[in-house]
C-alpha cells in the first residue's frame, strides 16, 4: 500500500460455524432458508422451489435415488457456476441453479468456480436433509474438474505448500462442506463438453448432466442478471479465521 494509506481491515470469522448458521429445529425448508447466511444464499443462486418439486426430491432422497452435478466457467474476468440435483441414473434434473463467483477478476479461475458449484450442491442437500432428518445416503456428484476432486480429497492441505494457494479459502470450505454433509458424497469425474463431438441424444446420462450444467452456467454468464452481477470482494467463509480487506476488496 502507498505510504500513509490506512484503508485496510482485518476481518475475523470468529466462532462462525455451519452448525450455528441454521437452527437445529425447522418447521420447513422455507423457514430454514430465513436463517441461512447471505453468502450461502448467493452461492446457491435463486433457491425458490415449488412444493411439488420439494416433495418429489425428498421422496427420492429417502430412497437413495438422487445424484448431483455441477460445472464452472470463467469468461472476460467474470466467473459463474451451476449445480443441479437429478434422479439417480438419469439425466432428469429436479432442481438446477446458477450463481456468480465473486473475487478479484485477475484471480478467478475455472477450478474455483467448479469448487463453489460443488459447495452449493452439497450445502443445499445438507440443508434439506437436516430439515427432514434424512441421513446416511450415498450420493454421487458428477464434475468435469479433476482438479476440484483432487483438492477436495488430498492430504496435507494445511502445509506450507498450500498456505498461499490462491483458492485456499474455497478449498477449505469445500472440504468442510463435504465433512459436515449428513450423506456420503462421492465426487466422480466425467469428461466435459462431449456434445462437441457426439450428439447430445447419444450421450450417457452422466455426460448429459454435464452438458446441461455447462449450458446453464453459459446462459447465466451471457445474460448476467443484475441481482447476481459479479462483486470484486470475495466472501468470508465460515472456515476462515481471518482475512484482509484492502480498499474495500477482500483478499
Amino acid at each position: 500500500l502507498p505510504s500513509g494509506d490506512t484503508s485496510i481491515q482485518c476481518l475475523g470469522a470468529g466462532s462462525i460455524t455451519y452448525e450455528k448458521e441454521v437452527p437445529q429445529v425447522h418447521k420447513s425448508i422455507r423457514d430454514a432458508f430465513k436463517h441461512v447466511s447471505d453468502w450461502r444464499k448467493r452461492n446457491w443462486g435463486q433457491t425458490f422451489m415449488k412444493k411439488a418439486q420439494v416433495k418429489k426430491m425428498l421422496s427420492l432422497l429417502r430412497r437413495n435415488k438422487l445424484c448431483c452435478c455441477s460445472d464452472g466457467s470463467v469468461n472476460y474476468n467474470r466467473s459463474g457456476h451451476a449445480w443441479g440435483i437429478a434422479v439417480k441414473g438419469t439425466a432428469k434434473i429436479l432442481i438446477s441453479r446458477a450463481a456468480p463467483v465473486d473475487g478479484i477478476p485477475s484471480k478467478l479461475n475455472s477450478t474455483r468456480a467448479e469448487m463453489l458449484g460443488i459447495i452449493a450442491c452439497v450445502t443445499f442437500l445438507s440443508l434439506i436433509s437436516d430439515v427432514h432428518k434424512i441421513r446416511n445416503k450415498t450420493i454421487v456428484l458428477y464434475t468435469d474438474s479433476e482438479a476440484a476432486i483432487t483438492l477436495a480429497t488430498t492430504r496435507g492441505l494445511r502445509s506450507t505448500k498450500y498456505s498461499f494457494h490462491t483458492d485456499i479459502d474455497v478449498i477449505l470450505e469445500l472440504r468442510e462442506s463435504l465433512r459436515l454433509c449428513p450423506h456420503k458424497i462421492i465426487l466422480e469425474y466425467v469428461e466435459g463438453h462431449q456434445d462437441k463431438t457426439t450428439p447430445y441424444e447419444l450421450l450417457d446420462y452422466k455426460a448429459k448432466l454435464n452438458v446441461q450444467m455447462d449450458r446453464l452456467v453459459g446462459k447465466f454468464m451471457t445474460e448476467n442478471p443484475v441481482p447476481w452481477r459479479h462483486r470484486v470482494s470475495a466472501p468470508l467463509f465460515p472456515t476462515q479465521r481471518v482475512c484482509f480487506r484492502i480498499r474495500g476488496v477482500t483478499i
